[in-house]
Parts: C-alpha cells; sequence; structure tokens
C-alpha cells in the first residue's frame, strides 16, 4: 500500500508542477499557480516585447501587469482598451467590404 501512495503522491506532484518563461511569468505564479489573471500578466509581457512604445501600449500594460492579480483586467476589459481599437476599426472595415456577404445579401450591422 505504501508504494501506490508514493506513486499516487508522485503522479498528483507532477501535475501540478508549474512552468514559465522567465520574463513573463506573474509574481504570483509560483506561489498560486496558474490562472486567468496570471495569463493576463504574460499578454502584457508579450505586448511589451512585440508592440511599439505609444501612450495606448503604456498605459494597457500597467494595467496587465499589475501586481496584485485582482488589479488585473479581464480579457473582455482588455479587448476594450483603447489599444486595441485600431485592429476592431480594420475588421470592421473589412467585413463591410466582403464580397460574398454583398452578393448574399447577407445584413453586416
Amino acid at each position: 500500500a505504501g508504494a501506490r501512495t508514493s506513486a499516487a503522491r508522485a503522479r498528483a506532484t507532477m501535475m501540478t508542477q508549474v512552468s514559465f518563461t522567465p520574463g513573463f511569468a506573474a509574481p504570483e505564479l509560483l506561489r498560486t499557480g496558474a490562472s486567468s489573471a496570471s495569463d493576463i500578466f504574460a499578454l502584457g509581457a508579450t505586448i511589451a516585447e512585440v508592440s511599439p512604445a505609444t501612450a495606448e501600449r503604456d498605459a494597457l500594460l500597467q494595467q496587465l501587469k499589475a501586481a496584485d492579480p485582482a488589479e488585473r483586467p479581464s480579457a473582455q476589459q482588455v479587448l476594450a482598451d483603447p489599444f486595441f481599437a485600431p485592429v476592431f476599426a480594420w475588421a470592421r472595415d473589412e467585413r463591410r467590404a466582403c464580397c460574398i456577404c454583398l452578393e448574399n445579401e447577407v445584413p453586416l450591422d
């Protein structure tokens, strides 16, 4: 019974290990494990690496990389941020110009 208990404990330990990339991990990740808040922190680190500095980006990064996970926005709140407005404006413009939708009389609004 002792060997089975040890094996079960070893499997449980392996299943709770947390992997991360240094610089992209939320401060609480090793203490509490992965969460949507730690994913939002990692998104902030990614945006910081791939996007040029702008006032909108920097304001968003302050929220995404907040030290307190409770202060980080939800994914839905992130997408509503002015930083992403050009992305959604482009998507709306592209959808309006879709010839397939126009030919099939699909309402676009």
